[in-house]
C-alpha cells in the first residue's frame, strides 16, 4: 500500500518526469500484488484493473502494454469467478432471482472469460427448473450462437430440440 501511495505521489507531483510511465506501471503492479484470492474482497483487484487500464491508455506504445493486458484478463477472470460462485451459492440457497442476476452480470460484464459460458449454461438450467421456458429458449439460442465449442453444447442442443418439439406439440394441439 505504501508503494502504491509513493508511485501515485510521483505521478501526481511530477507529471513531466521520465519515470511517469514506469511509475504508472508500478502503481498498477502494486495493486496487482495486493489483489487477494477470489473469495475475498476485490477492492484491490478493481483498483489494479483501473491502474493497468490507465497505463495502457496513457502509454500505448510502452513495451509492457501486452503484459498489462494479460494482467487485466487474469484479474477479470478472478472477478468473473467470484460473481459466478456467488450465483451458484444463491442457486443452492434457492434464491433464484439473485442467482440469475449474478449469472447475467457474469455473462454481460465478463463475456470474454470462460465463466461467461458456464454462467449461460447454469442460467439455462435454472430457467428450465423454474419452468421459464421462453426465457430458457432464448438463452439456449444465445448459448448455441456464442459458445459453439463449449463442452455442454450437445446437452443444450438436446434441451432446445426437446423444447422445440414440446412447443410444436402445443401449437398443433391448439
Amino acid at each position: 500500500i505504501v508503494a502504491a501511495y509513493e508511485f501515485s505521489k510521483l505521478i501526481r507531483n511530477m507529471p513531466a518526469s521520465e519515470f511517469v510511465s514506469k511509475s504508472q506501471y508500478m502503481l498498477a503492479e502494486s495493486y496487482y500484488q495486493l489483489s487477494p484470492n477470489f473469495n475475498l474482497d476485490q477492492q484491490y483487484t478493481k483498483k489494479a484493473i483501473e491502474e493497468l487500464q490507465a497505463f495502457i491508455d496513457f502509454f500505448p506504445l510502452n513495451e509492457k502494454v501486452a503484459e498489462a493486458e494479460n494482467k487485466i484478463n487474469e484479474l477479470n477472470k478472478k472477478l468473473a469467478k467470484k460473481e459466478y460462485n456467488i450465483a451458484v451459492i444463491y442457486g443452492k440457497l434457492e434464491y433464484y432471482s439473485a442467482s440469475i442476476k449474478y449469472l447475467n452480470n457474469v455473462i454481460d460484464t465478463y463475456h470474454d472469460t470462460p465463466y461467461a459460458a458456464m454462467a449461460s449454461y447454469n442460467k439455462i438450467l435454472l430457467l428450465m427448473e423454474r419452468d421459464r421456458e421462453d426465457e430458457a429458449y432464448a438463452e439456449m439460442k444465445k448459448f448455441l450462437l456464442l459458445y459453439p465449442d463449449e463442452e455442454n453444447i450437445k446437452e443444450v442442443e438436446e434441451m432446445k430440440n426437446s423444447l422445440d418439439a414440446k412447443l410444436k406439440g402445443n401449437i398443433s394441439a391448439n
